[in-house]
């Protein structure tokens, strides 16, 4: 059909406009992940190999140059703006569940400042579980050794 010397798109031809921009989507999303994925085995690596305090500044300036992730913003946070800020930076539950790891990491290294690392950590877990809509043994058992850690401040 023409309108005004226009062409109207196909059912068809929109159904894989959205498919392709679905799987460029997906994409940008899988990379991210390997790109957090990598940062944080990074920080494993530096953590042995150097001074914990060193590691851990070097990999929050990797997740904020990398994935735009400022660590210590997001522990200022509350819980709405938490959510806007996954929400902005597109971060997925498995990419939250990561950040929750980095959050206990950082807790077990530097003892100033443990228990709002590990709160952070909660709250990463939170929002992994609302943004996943899923539930995970790994999530499970991370949540409940953070709260054994909370429980013996």
């Amino acid at each position: 059909m023409q309108l005004l010397g226009f062409t109207e798109p196909s059912v068809h031809s929109l159904f894989q406009a959205n498919m392709v921009q679905r799987d460029i989507i997906q994409e940008q999303i899988e990379q991210l992940g390997r790109v957090l994925g990598k940062i944080l085995a990074d920080f494993l690596k530096l953590r042995t190999n150097a001074d914990p305090v060193q590691a851990i500044s070097i990999t929050q300036e990797e997740l904020r140059e990398q994935v735009g992730f400022d660590f210590p913003h997001f522990t200022t946070l509350d819980g709405a703006a938490a959510l806007a800020y996954v929400t902005q930076l597109e971060l997925t539950g498995e990419h939250l569940d990561h950040l929750a790891k980095f959050a206990v990491q950082v807790a077990e290294a530097q003892p100033l400042g443990r228990k709002e690392n590990l709160r952070s950590a909660l709250r990463l877990l939170d929002l992994a579980a609302l943004r996943s809509e899923t539930v995970t043994f790994d999530r499970i058992f991370l949540r409940r050794r953070i709260e054994e850690g909370l429980e013996g401040e």
